[in-house]
């Protein structure tokens, strides 16, 4: 996948199946890049079709102390937007159930 270094909300990602595809690809997410977010960068990632979006909030008070505050599953998205977090995360949930 191409996405666009500055990007956001799924702006400026294509998958590319072959380099032919990344040849076609790249200057169109140059070109997002540049006139969304004001960076023409890019860089390519491994797409991973089927994959979970599961996010993990972090909270540190500066001084070297970090806790984790659990994780959110923001799998469900509409054009790379989250249309719905459910928190925690289900596969989390039952983990836990057993940790008393």
């Amino acid at each position: 996948m191409l996405k666009a270094t500055a990007g956001g909300g799924g702006i400026g990602m294509r998958v590319c199946v072959d380099t032919a595809a990344v040849d076609e690809a790249f200057p169109f997410v140059e070109r997002l890049g540049s006139n969304h977010f004001g960076n023409a960068g890019v860089y390519l990632e491994r797409f991973i079709p089927d994959a979970r979006h599961v996010e993990v909030q972090i909270f540190g008070d500066g001084d070297g102390r970090v806790i984790a505050l659990g994780e959110r599953d923001c799998s469900l998205q509409r054009r790379n937007q989250k249309s719905l977090r459910k928190l925690p995360h289900p596969d989390c949930l039952s983990a836990r159930v057993g940790d008393g």
